[in-house]
């Protein structure tokens, strides 16, 4: 009986009228060895290249097999390869209470799956669990369920490639009167080092029986291709115990810059550089984002700010003038 994902040889045997022997030479002519043996199952996506090969049928996608629609590790580093490692990322962060607390206390928050808006990512629907090698080769429900049940004790944090994204200001950071941070990642084995995203246009169930790692791999990073554009990276915790341990430090010098949403407001751009100015000692830049004239598109202008003796903060461009009033508050500064 053949799953989602395989058929048995004898079936494509009888189906395109070859014997064992042409399908071996087919197969080997195409850059693959299988199994000598008409039982033996063959992965449904060869099956469709040997039909095509056979003009069987006319290719409708000729580059589909290329797609890997199984997240692996190993696919994973091809992704990495093929986008190359990133040394800095980028998150971003509404205007939820938690989000100002979490650059308080220099902490990365890994939220359940199940609190994702996409109700594909995570699926458990994305695994399989038949046992093709059982007897009575049954659904295995009660396994599905303890698996389940323990997946909530998983977190997912997410990052971008890409700061520039409208979409994701909109969705993300409250339709761009918020924040996005951008780390350090991938300097230390220890520090923020997320993989990237395997984005598919098929749904494909992964085997838990046949190599639960890579199903639960399979689950946790792969996306539908309609999210492409988000350029997701991720790091994955499992049996978490406690709210507490959703919250993962972060070093001061991990966190390099902050752009602030074209509609973020004066009051949200203050609070953000006083946590900053109260709890970090490293160098850190800001950027306020403004909307191109002519094109779709931000444009982030680096500002720097002056602490008032009270605490109140004002923000300055690099190039503003600054008036009379402002000018004497600099002096009192640098005198006290």
């Amino acid at each position: 009986m053949s799953t989602n994902n395989t058929v048995r040889l004898n079936k494509i045997l009888r189906e395109l009228n070859i014997s064992l022997d042409e399908a071996i030479n087919l197969f080997s002519k195409l850059g693959f060895d299988i199994e000598a043996r008409p039982t033996a199952k063959i992965d449904i996506n060869l099956y469709e290249l040997l039909k095509i090969e056979l003009k069987y049928i006319t290719p409708v996608k000729p580059v589909f097999f290329n797609e890997k629609l199984i997240t692996t590790p190993t696919v994973v580093s091809q992704l990495r390869k093929e986008y190359g490692v990133p040394e800095n990322i980028f998150k971003y962060y509404s205007l939820n209470e938690y989000n100002f607390e979490s650059i308080r206390d220099k902490y990365l928050y890994f939220p359940r799956p199940s609190d994702f808006n996409d109700p594909f990512d995570c699926n458990s629907e994305l695994i399989s669990f038949i046992n093709e090698n059982s007897k009575l080769k049954t659904n295995h429900k009660k396994i599905k369920k303890n698996f389940v049940d323990k997946f909530e004790n998983t977190g997912v944090c997410c990052f971008s490639r890409s700061k520039e994204s409208i979409l994701m200001w909109s969705h993300y950071a409250t339709k761009h009167q918020g924040f996005c941070i951008e780390f350090r990642a991938n300097k230390n084995i220890d520090g923020i080092n997320p993989l990237d995203v395997n984005y598919v246009s098929e749904f494909r169930k992964a085997e838990y029986f046949e190599k639960a790692e890579r199903a639960i791999f399979h689950l946790l990073f792969t996306k539908s291709d309609e999210w492409k554009y988000e350029q997701e990276l991720r790091i994955a915790l499992t049996n978490i115990q406690s709210e507490e341990d959703r919250k993962v430090p972060y070093k001061d010098n991990d966190l390099l810059s902050i752009y602030f949403g074209v509609n973020c407001q004066e009051e949200t751009i203050n609070r953000v550089l006083k946590l900053i100015r109260n709890n970090y000692s490293s160098q850190i830049n800001f950027y306020v984002g403004e909307t191109l004239k002519n094109n779709y598109g931000i444009n982030w202008k680096k500002i720097k700010w002056i602490l008032k003796k009270i605490t109140t903060l004002k923000i300055y461009s690099n190039i503003v003038d600054l008036n009379p009033f402002q000018a004497e508050i600099l002096k009192s500064i640098k005198k006290s």
